[in-house]
């Protein structure tokens, strides 16, 4: 749909300046050949941050916004994520296709299923 093309034509416009800015805080070659999820552990805000500030109907998200219902479903806080808001779907770079709840985006199903098992 119109969503997804457009939240990844978004997502390809601010690659370059994501990719300049964690090899300036990390001071190394990085590379988009790292699997989503590994991308999730640690670079999420650097996607959610730049589309956010780039994009002004791009709204920026985190496991702040959504701590009190995780809270409630498992008894514990979320771990920490960013993500952002489009059209009232929610995208991280491991969503583009994007998801009708942040708690459905893989990174927080993950998480659930952890806390469920231990």
């Amino acid at each position: 749909g119109f969503n997804m093309s457009s939240i990844k034509t978004k997502f390809n416009a601010v690659k370059e300046d994501i990719t300049a800015a964690i090899n300036d805080d990390y001071g190394n070659q990085f590379s988009w050949n790292i699997s989503p999820d590994e991308f999730n552990n640690g670079y999420c805000d650097y996607f959610a941050e730049f589309m956010s500030n780039k994009y002004s109907d791009v709204e920026y998200m985190s496991s702040d916004d959504i701590s009190k219902e995780f809270k409630i479903m498992t008894g514990r806080y979320p771990p920490s994520h960013a993500f952002i808001k489009y059209q009232n779907k929610y995208y991280d770079y491991e969503n583009l296709d994007g998801v009708k709840h942040p708690l459905d985006l893989k990174f927080y199903k993950r998480a659930l299923e952890y806390y469920e098992n231990h």
